[in-house]
């Protein structure tokens, strides 16, 4: 567990420290290049534990086509939801997108959603041990949440991170994370470029969406099987890791306030 959170941490403190010296203009680079750093550790894990034969299960496409589909509404109503909540509380955050709808599409959906799912669901997959499944969704979607550095996205990041690890857990894929990721995105560019009032449209849509899919995702076995094999989760919160790496973000966010 602790050479996993070490990988893991070093991966997010390479991101603060480019995210503190880039310019705007290369802000993609502060998840890209510890992206491609996470990847080494991916590939050097798969490498031993095809050395020690401890391969793990691979996901079904058909579980992963499925859970991935019953998800979707619900993840993406409660990020929509929170999203539009923290907007009344905090004000709009500012965001404008000038240009074509397919490069705003490559550039604000398909390349975050890339190198952002390999971070925070494909490198710690790869580096927790089984049954470690309650800790693995906490580290993942705290990890994921304080890196988004903004007190506007940082609740449905949370949220968002959940569901995402949980059903990678599920399906034994980080497939559904990326296909769900990908659309959250999109649909965020979406709205952004439609203007006000979309929100509302949209929200009405996933919400009857999710009240059709969600009982159904809940009485999946892998669900249900995820449940029952989790740990208590407080190992990770407690570890010098997680700690240093929450104390570097704070510092981060409160040093880009003044720089």
């Amino acid at each position: 567990m602790k050479d996993a959170l070490r990988g893991c941490v070093l991966c997010y403190l390479l991101s603060i420290l480019l995210r503190l010296a880039l310019p705007d203009g290369y802000a993609f680079l502060s998840t890209t290049l510890p992206a491609v750093l996470a990847a080494v550790f991916i590939f050097s894990a798969a490498r031993e534990r095809r050395g020690k034969e401890e391969a793990r299960q691979a996901g079904n496409p058909r579980d992963i086509a499925r859970l991935t589909v019953l998800a979707m509404p619900t993840a993406l109503v409660l990020t929509v939801s929170l999203s539009m909540l923290t907007t009344l509380m905090f004000g709009e955050g500012g965001s404008t997108y000038d240009g074509s709808m397919f490069w705003l599409i490559i550039m604000h959906a398909l390349l975050p959603a890339v190198a952002e799912e390999i971070l925070f669901r494909l490198l710690p997959m790869s580096l927790f041990p089984s049954g470690h499944n309650l800790s693995l969704i906490l580290f993942s979607s705290l990890s994921f949440a304080i890196m988004h550095n903004d007190p506007r996205r940082i609740p449905y990041a949370f949220v968002a991170g959940i569901i995402f690890m949980a059903v990678d857990i599920a399906a034994h894929s980080a497939i559904p994370s990326f296909i769900l990721h990908l659309t959250n995105n999109i649909l965020a560019v979406i709205m952004i470029k439609v203007g006000a009032g979309a929100e509302m449209y949209v929200l009405a849509v996933l919400t009857v969406l999710t009240l059709l899919t969600l009982p159904r995702l809940l009485r999946e076995e892998e669900i249900l099987t995820l449940v029952r094999e989790s740990d208590s989760g407080w190992q990770v919160l407690r570890s010098p890791e997680m700690i240093i790496f929450c104390v570097c973000a704070i510092a981060c966010t409160v040093a880009s306030l003044f720089l």
